[in-house]
């Protein structure tokens, strides 16, 4: 899973009223419910509204829920400065309620109103009627929820209906049975948001579930742990939020913590074998119950150590006692948290994200010990904690019948799962496109977690609210028309028409069209600063493509050597002094770092690599070492690229000050199963470290053809992660792109 930017806000609770004000100034109406009903029984009306002739009553005992919706609508109705309805274009009351209420079921009785109570399916309490009745000179509607929640979603329905149409005030409402397909829809965010924000994004939007991802060292997750912006603890920011939620009961909150995460990984690392270990992690979880998150997810995903590409305990005491099985290990560690947990809080739910959370991209399919870690997982664990996965990829456009019995059917031996899904990148204004089979809410049992920002990066806001109305009605949902629709709700009429531009030609520029205009792109980004848009990933975005247009790389010549260095890492060899150099320089522009340099040569069967890297603090051991670990994660490492002249897959060769090796290719879906033959040799000095690298020729096959002779090009880049100051470094400056963007590779010229 990605993203390790992580912000946290302070949340101060804020009474109905005022959120309730604050909440009908943010909706603008465009003449459409979101999400899109299940089923629209009657025809559209447009019933003239005045704040004078416009009640909601609800029962005497009703819930606080309810309470809340009834005063969202008040509200709605009273910020709007229209022309009053005239007493004769008549009343309206609404009659809000849920099913089994007084009011609704007299209300019902009253107007001979029948309700086919066996459309909505019986166990799903968001479900809601709504019911359009005249009554003399006035209509009355009835809006009816399955449980409390389903009250109050038929409220936001109303209330996302009330506005304006030439001036005057009115109520575009129709008969309408609805309800979600998927039932727990969460999406997370690594911020703690205000009751206020939850009404306003996601109740108004009928989404009921919030998770918070702690990816951290997991050890300093604690009650009384102060936020990155040092004003708060988790006590207090997140106390609002529980408040809110013991009185309303909207949300459904989930917590996810990360048992290996930490960059730079210089805590000491979990030993599931120690008791204490243990037992604190079981503490952490239980600290979440505490502050009101009803579901817990704990990870292991790309965290988990490896070793030439295969899944491996990190403490020798692991390798003992689970005879290295990382997956008995982590089902054995879900095993004692659930039952440490779940005889406190029954109604918990408890999920694990496994090391091979996908299918290709980790290459289940291939390879028998990714298949082993899900197999011994499942063996160890409850079949009552669901196991996460992402996909057939790590990010997957598209999810088939094939993928889940593959996965999670055959692999994971049919636990309990249901989908993180990573599809909310890279665009900057993405809108959801992911295909999924019907019926996968069902294996899925109703739950799915988007990785979004709903909160934090407002650009992301419209994917995640496009992204509910599919889950909520996966056959009635229209991609562009819901992002329309999305867009224009949070910025007003007309918003589209820039995003819509911006997302157009971006994606043409992105596939390679170089009939797509830069300065399109640019006016979209100025027409959505003028709509008080958050642009800042927008034009982030575009810059960042630019300059994938515009990259000048730089090249090497790569003289043949004599003799080749003597391996001992100090660089004091003929052939360095005779070697062209180069310099690493920030990755983005305005960004210092520590002195970087190398030299390139080679033997004719081998390439060589010098690197000098200066540090101003001591460097410290990492904890998580061996090949294939996260060296680029340690605390500081150097990266190398190498492809060939055309391209067409690339090998990722990684190092730490320890020696530790990482490498990779997507070649032939390979992955981490590629182990070339390389070496590296490490010298330490008083505030500087040097390595000398050794990759024969013959080993970089299948990702570059060999031989290598005069003239032979090679695309190449040289980079640095100084984890521990937070820095990063490379010859071919990448301009704020991952390292990964293949349009930055440098040129290797060798004689």
């Amino acid at each position: 899973m990605n993203g390790k930017f992580v912000r946290h806000l302070f949340a101060s609770f804020l009474m109905v009223s005022a959120a309730a004000g604050a909440y009908a100034q943010q909706l603008n109406y465009t003449g459409k419910v979101n999400p899109t009903p299940q089923q629209v029984v009657g025809q559209w009306q447009f019933l003239p509204v005045s704040e004078s002739i416009f009640e909601v009553i609800v029962a005497e005992k009703a819930h606080n829920a309810i309470t809340l919706a009834k005063n969202l609508l008040i509200e709605r109705v009273k910020n709007f400065k229209a022309e009053s309805a005239k007493k004769g274009d008549g009343a309206v009351t609404v009659i809000l309620g849920e099913l089994k209420d007084e009011n609704i079921q007299n209300a019902l009785n009253k107007y001979n109103v029948k309700l086919d109570k066996t459309v909505i399916p019986a166990d799903n309490k968001q479900g809601y009627f709504i019911r359009v009745v005249k009554d003399d000179e006035k209509y009355v509607i009835i809006a009816a929820g399955t449980g409390h929640r389903g009250a109050f979603y038929a409220a936001m329905t109303l209330l996302q209906s009330i506005g304006l149409e030439k001036g005057h005030l009115i109520l575009h409402c129709a008969d309408i049975n609805d309800w979600p397909v998927w039932r727990d829809r969460y999406f997370g965010d690594y911020t703690i948001p205000t009751p206020e924000q939850l009404i306003t994004y996601l109740a108004r939007n009928k989404v009921a579930g919030y998770a918070c991802q702690y990816r951290r060292e997991w050890r300093d997750f604690k009650p009384e742990e102060l936020l990155y912006n040092k004003k708060s603890t988790w006590k207090q920011a997140f106390a609002p939020l529980k408040e809110f939620n013991d009185r309303y009961d909207l949300f459904d909150y989930m917590f996810l913590i990360n048992i290996y995460a930490a960059a730079p990984r210089e805590f000491p690392i979990l030993d599931i074998t120690k008791e204490k270990d243990v037992n604190d992690l079981i503490e952490r979880c239980g600290y979440a119950a505490e502050l009101g998150f009803t579901h817990i997810m704990v990870l292991a995903d790309d965290w988990t150590p490896t070793q030439k590409g295969d899944y491996v305990c990190p403490n020798k005491s692991e390798k003992e006692w689970f005879n290295n099985s990382v997956g008995r290990a982590h089902g054995y560690l879900m095993k004692k948290v659930y039952e440490a947990l779940k005889p406190k809080y029954p109604n918990l739910k408890f999920a694990f994200c496994p090391a091979p959370y996908s299918l290709y991209e980790h290459d289940v399919p291939g390879r028998v010990s990714h298949q082993k870690y899900l197999a011994d997982l499942v063996k160890e664990m409850p079949k009552d904690i669901y196991v996460i996965w992402t996909g057939p990829q790590i990010r997957s456009d598209e999810v088939k019948k094939a993928d889940y019995n593959l996965f999670v059917k055959k692999y994971a031996a049919g636990q309990k799962s249901y989908l993180w899904d990573n599809s909310g990148g890279p665009m900057p204004v993405p809108r959801w496109e992911t295909k999924l089979y019907d019926g996968f809410e069902k294996d899925s049992d109703g739950i799915i977690f988007i990785n979004t920002f709903v909160f934090s990066w407002p650009w992301l806001t419209p994917f995640a609210l496009g992204t509910n109305d599919f889950l909520w009605n996966p056959r009635g949902y229209d991609a562009v028309a819901s992002h329309q629709d999305v867009v224009e709700k949070l910025y007003g009429k007309g918003s589209y028409k820039p995003v819509k531009q911006y997302l157009e030609v971006y994606r043409a520029l992105n596939s390679g069209d170089r009939s797509a205009n830069f300065k399109d792109l640019d006016n979209a980004v100025s027409e959505m600063k003028k709509l008080k848009m958050d642009t800042r990933a927008l034009e982030k975005g575009a810059n960042m493509l630019k300059s994938k247009f515009t990259a000048v790389v730089p090249s090497l010549k790569v003289k043949k050597a004599k003799m080749p260095p003597v391996f001992d890492g100090k660089l004091d060899d003929a052939c360095w002094a005779d070697a062209e150099g180069f310099k690493l320089a920030a990755w983005e522009k305005g960004k210092s770092v520590n002195p970087s340099s190398g030299k390139v040569c080679h033997d004719g069967e081998n390439l060589y690599l010098a690197f000098r890297f200066e540090h101003a603090n001591p460097l410290k051991k990492p904890v998580i070492d061996g090949h294939d670990g996260p060296v680029y994660a340690n605390s500081d490492g150097c990266e190398i690229f190498l492809e060939g002249e055309k391209p067409g897959g690339y090998g990722h060769l990684a190092f730490d000050h320890e020696k530790n090796l990482f490498d990779e290719t997507k070649v032939q879906s390979l992955g981490l199963a590629w182990n070339p033959d390389w070496e590296v040799a490490v010298n330490k000095d008083n505030g500087v470290w040097t390595a000398e690298v050794k990759i024969p020729f013959k080993s970089m096959v299948p990702v570059i053809e060999t031989p290598v002779n005069k003239g032979t090009i090679w695309r190449a880049n040289f980079c640095r992660s100084y984890a521990s100051e937070g820095e990063l470094s490379c010859w071919s400056p990448t301009q704020g792109n991952s390292f990964h963007t293949t349009e930055f590779f440098g040129r290797l010229i060798f004689e």
